[in-house]
């Protein structure tokens, strides 16, 4: 997780496959995709902020909800903090409710890692504040 916050709560918001990572264990873990979009593109440009290739892949009809190892690209860009691509993939209807499974959604995400402006970016886009 790019958010390098000092607290037990982190560990909470990484994905499977950071963990799985983290514990430098990474055998035969594939991601799990759940539909046809296999490379993740969508994921690693929200990842590191590629604006233009989001807005590419999104124009080209990529399903912005697709979900890799459970979280979305909008998971992704407000935990790297890119809140360009957070507007880029609020704009296309990304949904900034959705709950990974545990019980945390982006703003969760954004809030922890201290990307206030991605925080208000998902507040004005409507994110449940709970």
């Amino acid at each position: 997780m790019a958010c390098h916050a000092d607290s037990p709560l982190t560990f909470l918001f990484y994905s499977f496959s950071d963990l799985m990572s983290y514990f430098d264990y990474e055998d035969d873990y594939e991601d799990e995709f759940d539909d046809d979009y296999v490379d993740g593109d969508l994921h690693t440009a929200a990842m590191h902020g590629d604006v233009a290739t989001l807005s590419r892949l999104i124009e080209n009809w990529a399903r912005v909800d697709v979900k890799q190892a459970g979280e979305t690209p909008l998971y992704y860009a407000t935990r790297y903090g890119h809140t360009e691509a957070v507007r880029v993939l609020v704009a296309a209807r990304a949904d900034v409710n959705f709950d990974s499974g545990l019980h945390t959604t982006p703003l969760h995400v954004a809030a922890l890692c201290g990307h206030t402006a991605a925080v208000q970016v998902l507040i004005a886009a409507r994110a449940a504040v709970r």
